[in-house]
C-alpha cells in the first residue's frame, strides 16, 4: 500500500470521525492495518445519513461509486429525477425559517441541510412540474412562505438533474446562479441559471478584460458619479424600449422634461440613449461597473 493512499484514508478517516489519526512507525503498519482502517472508514459511511452523504457528495467529498454505495448501505434509494434549490437569506437562518422549509418536502423523498449559517439547500425527487414557469412559481410560494410564516427574506436559486452523476456541477451552477442574479439583477428574488442572459456572460470575463471595455468604449462616462434619480430614468427609458410617451407616463414626469434629461446627459457622457446602439452599450457598462464593484468588495 502506497504511502499517499494510506494519508488517503486517514484523511477520509478524519473528514468522518472528527479525529486526527497518524502513523507512528510507517514501515509496521501492513496491508492488514490498512484493511482495518478502510473496514472502519466503510462503517462511518454507513452511518450517514441521507442529508449527510449528499452534502458531502455534491461538495466532492465523496465519489460516485461511494455515495451509491454508503446509499446502499443505509437503504436510501436515491431518486433518478431531483429538483435542487438554494434557499439564500440577507440574516443568519432562524429555526421559524428552518420549520418552514421542513414542511415543504417528504422525508422519505428529499432532504434539507444547511451549508452555512445563511443557506441552506433543499433537495427533493422531482416535483410535477412541466415548466420552467411553473418552478419559478413553486419557489415563489416558498419565498412567500418563509416571509409571511417565518418573516424572513429569501433568494431562491433552482435547477433539476436527471442523474445522479451530474449532481455536484448543477449545484455548482446553482450557487453561481444565486451570485450572478445578486450582481445583476438584485430586484428579483428567483434565479434559474439557464436562463440569467447576459449577466451569466459578464460575469465568466477576466475582470481585466472587462476594465478595459469601459476604458475603450466609454471613456467619458464616470458611473460613480450618475446620481440615483438619473439612474432611474435611464432604467426605466431602457426597460420600456426607447419608448419616450411609456417612460414619460410611468415616471410622472412631462415627456418634454425627459427629453430634457435625455440631453443633458448625452451632452456630460457622448451618450445619445435614444439611438439603440449607444443604449446597449450604456446597459452592458452598468452591468460590468456592478461585476467590478463586486469583485472589488471581494465577493
Amino acid at each position: 500500500m502506497k504511502t499517499n493512499s494510506v494519508d488517503s484514508l486517514l484523511e477520509t478517516l478524519y473528514e468522518l470521525s472528527g479525529i486526527h489519526f497518524s502513523i507512528d512507525n510507517e514501515t509496521d503498519f501492513d496491508e492488514s492495518n490498512v484493511k482495518r482502517i478502510d473496514e472502519l472508514v466503510t462503517r462511518l459511511r454507513s452511518k450517514l445519513s441521507p442529508a449527510q452523504l449528499m452534502e458531502r457528495y455534491i461538495n466532492g467529498l465523496m465519489g460516485l461509486d461511494e455515495i451509491i454505495t454508503g446509499a446502499h448501505d443505509i437503504h436510501f434509494e436515491i431518486p433518478p429525477l431531483m429538483d435542487l434549490m438554494i434557499i439564500s437569506f440577507k440574516e443568519t437562518i432562524t429555526s421559524e425559517a428552518i420549520s418552514v422549509i421542513n414542511s415543504l418536502y417528504d422525508p422519505s423523498n428529499g432532504f434539507m441541510f444547511k451549508k452555512d449559517n445563511h443557506t441552506c439547500v433543499l433537495i427533493h425527487s422531482a416535483f410535477d412540474i412541466t415548466s420552467v414557469d411553473n418552478y419559478i412559481k413553486t419557489c415563489s410560494s416558498i419565498r412567500d412562505m418563509l416571509n409571511t410564516e417565518a418573516m424572513v427574506n429569501a433568494r431562491i436559486a433552482f435547477d433539476r438533474t436527471s442523474t445522479l452523476k451530474e449532481l455536484p456541477i448543477v449545484y455548482q451552477h446553482t450557487e453561481t446562479a444565486l451570485k450572478i442574479g445578486y450582481i445583476f439583477d438584485p430586484d428579483k428574488t428567483i434565479y434559474n441559471y439557464h436562463n440569467l442572459g447576459l449577466g451569466k456572460l459578464l460575469y465568466n470575463l477576466p475582470t481585466d478584460v472587462c476594465a478595459n471595455f469601459l476604458k475603450d468604449s466609454l471613456p467619458d462616462v464616470d458611473f460613480s458619479t450618475i446620481d440615483n434619480e438619473t439612474l432611474n430614468i435611464i432604467t426605466t427609458f431602457l426597460d420600456n424600449g426607447l419608448n419616450l410617451a411609456e417612460t414619460a407616463r410611468i415616471l410622472y414626469m412631462h415627456r418634454n422634461t425627459l427629453v430634457y434629461r435625455l440631453e443633458k446627459f448625452k451632452n456630460q457622457t457622448n451618450l445619445d440613449l435614444k439611438q439603440f446602439d449607444d443604449a446597449v452599450l450604456f446597459r452592458i457598462g452598468t452591468m460590468i461597473y456592478k461585476y467590478l464593484k463586486t469583485k472589488e468588495n471581494g465577493n
